[in-house]
């Protein structure tokens, strides 16, 4: 753990229990607007792609290429709000 008080995926689902457990509600109410906001940013980018992913595959790559690059798109893109 470092003293910033960031935490990286489910690290942040214990530290603020941790926080709420030592009636610390400012630094959970802190650690819960920071998962907040990178959920949202997962969200957004995530649905970013999945919008606008498959036109921009086809812009930019051969014809025989985009049935599958678009495929690709959806799978990794379909998933990138976990990682967030």
């Amino acid at each position: 753990m470092n003293d910033s008080g960031r935490r990286h995926g489910g690290g942040v689902t214990s530290a603020i229990a941790r926080a709420i457990g030592a009636n610390d509600v400012d630094r959970a109410s802190t650690l819960a607007a920071q998962r907040a906001d990178r959920l949202c940013f997962g969200l957004t980018f995530m649905l970013g792609m999945l919008i606008f992913g498959p036109a921009l595959w086809r812009c930019s790559a051969a014809a025989q290429c985009a049935g599958s690059g678009i495929r690709y798109i959806q799978i990794f893109f379909g998933g990138a709000v976990l990682p967030w």
